[in-house]
């Protein structure tokens, strides 16, 4: 998991340490910084993103993180339209009936 705030990063090694997930790692770092490191490039099977800026270098960072058929579960609303991002879409969900939220879930080639 990556979280870049420390105190959110400590909860989640806690909370995987409780549930005996040994093979859960916990990085306190941004995505693009833990992309660049070579032992965790195309290593991702699931990245769920939110309140993020979708462009062009996120689609590369995420392509990079994921493994091949790897998911990207991306949480928008009519405030963030979609973007183009080098992806193949497998479901669009609309989380609440009164809302603009959905939820994308995209897969890597």
């Amino acid at each position: 998991m990556i979280e870049s705030r420390a105190r959110k990063a400590a909860f989640l090694r806690e909370v995987a340490r409780e549930l005996g997930l040994s093979h859960v790692r916990v990085f306190a770092e941004r995505f693009e910084e833990i992309a660049m490191q070579s032992d965790v490039s195309n290593s991702v099977d699931l990245i769920t993103a939110r309140a993020v800026r979708i462009d062009t270098e996120f689609g590369a960072v995420v392509f990079r993180l994921l493994r091949p058929k790897g998911q990207l579960f991306l949480f928008e609303s009519q405030q963030q339209p979609s973007r183009t991002l080098p992806f193949e879409s497998v479901q669009t969900l609309e989380l609440l009936p009164a809302s603009d939220s959905k939820l994308l879930i995209l897969t890597r080639q």
